[in-house]
């Protein structure tokens, strides 16, 4: 389980990670927009009563580069030229440049950062809706110093919701499928040669009296029965996660149907787990066409949340 800042002033804070960057996040927050890619994107994040924070962030031409001009446009843009006047030099560290953080003096307003990252070489603007009750430090404190770009990882991190898992950085990912107890990431390497699909489904004392896990697994397989014939045996399966919960359920192949053997991008096969995370209340499928990356991404799904429901 992802440990919290010690000096951090949010009470159960929560993981945001999402195409390299992380965020720590007060509890209650959640993202009800989520657009774009690894290049270029946002994110929008609610409470149950107002917008929160944005993130937006994009990759500016690298041909005659000006940082400092970039950052001081995104934050002209966003407050006006008067405000940004005013806004103030951040240092964070030889990974970022050129950082910039406006602060609002008399709420409501926003306060906007602004930042270039030397890691990912993409420019990111943070913007948090100061309370009309009162300034808070959460931001200034605890938000901004936890934020960071994790993109040059080996290993990346992704955690939205209740989801959480790490995957090798040369998985892209394709789609996000982000309903209400029903959770998936796709992601895909080596042009769609390499496939990799984690999804969880909540909540499992319930999910279970109404599907059982070998039906959970056929669904989950269904979704390529075109190019893919289901084995008929499904095989038992107890696995372990990095921090030692035990999932147990079933294990399921499917093989290219010989129709497609001209395709050489689809993988001749998929593999498909459906396990069942007790401690947690979950139901983990992961399909992939190698094996082996879908044990280690069953490894480490509910990383952030360990054993909370």
């Amino acid at each position: 389980m992802a440990q919290p800042n010690p000096k951090s002033e949010i009470r159960n804070p929560q993981s945001l990670c999402w195409h390299g960057w992380r965020i720590e996040l007060p509890e209650g927050w959640d993202p009800v927009r989520l657009e774009g890619d690894f290049a270029a994107g946002y994110a929008l994040l609610t409470d149950l009563h107002r917008p929160r924070l944005g993130i937006k962030w994009e990759t500016p031409s690298q041909r005659k580069l000006n940082v400092k001009k970039i950052v001081h446009d995104a934050m002209r843009d966003e407050v006006g030229a008067l405000a940004t006047a005013e806004a103030a030099e951040v240092d964070r560290g030889d990974r970022w440049q050129a950082c910039s953080l406006f602060t609002e003096r008399e709420p409501p307003g926003r306060d906007v950062f602004v930042g270039y990252s030397t890691i990912s070489k993409r420019l990111l603007q943070v913007v948090y809706h100061v309370p009309k009750n009162g300034r808070d430090r959460v931001f200034a404190d605890t938000i901004l110093p936890a934020l960071a770009d994790q993109s040059d990882e080996a290993i990346q991190e992704w955690s939205v919701y209740e989801l959480s898992c790490r995957v090798s950085r040369e998985f892209v990912l394709q789609s996000q499928r982000l309903l209400a107890g029903d959770l998936s990431l796709s992601f895909a390497a080596n042009r769609g040669r390499r496939l990799l699909v984690v999804r969880q489904i909540a909540v499992a004392q319930i999910a279970l009296q109404r599907t059982k896990l070998d039906q959970w697994l056929r669904r989950q397989q269904s979704l390529s029965r075109k190019q893919y014939r289901p084995d008929k045996v499904q095989e038992p399966e107890a696995l372990a996660t990095d921090d030692g919960r035990k999932l147990i359920g079933l294990r399921g192949t499917m093989r290219r149907r010989r129709r497609f053997f001209f395709l050489r991008s689809l993988p001749r096969e998929q593999v498909t787990f459906a396990l069942h995370d007790e401690a947690r209340d979950r139901i983990v499928i992961v399909q992939s066409s190698e094996e082996e990356t879908a044990r280690t991404a069953i490894q480490s799904v509910g990383w952030a949340q360990g054993s909370k429901a």
